[in-house]
């Protein structure tokens, strides 16, 4: 199993209990000349396999009991207990609903 993590500040990332996060996941936390921005996946997310999450200029989080579907880019921070997909990343379900 490999997740990939670029140029991580490990202060800045976060990865709650009972996370899963699939294979060939890649997580980055800035981009050309920007700084480092934080990742938090709170208890209970799973993200699908080969998802890309990108904090961008203000970091984002993924919310307790969140599905991140396979394949998806993350752009944004996902609700607690919603499903999202897709390239950008968006609200599918809410599952507590």
């Amino acid at each position: 199993m490999a997740c990939y993590m670029y140029d991580m500040d490990p202060a800045l990332t976060q990865i709650g209990d009972n996370v899963t996060v699939s294979y060939g996941c890649k997580f980055a936390c800035h981009g050309k000349g920007q700084s480092h921005t934080p990742i938090v996946i709170e208890n209970g997310a799973y993200i699908g396999m080969a998802s890309l999450i990108l904090s961008g200029k203000t970091g984002l989080s993924i919310g307790k009991g969140a599905i991140v579907g396979a394949g998806s880019v993350v752009t944004r921070s996902v609700p607690p207990h919603c499903v999202v997909a897709g390239n950008p990343a968006r609200v599918i379900k809410d599952a507590k609903k």
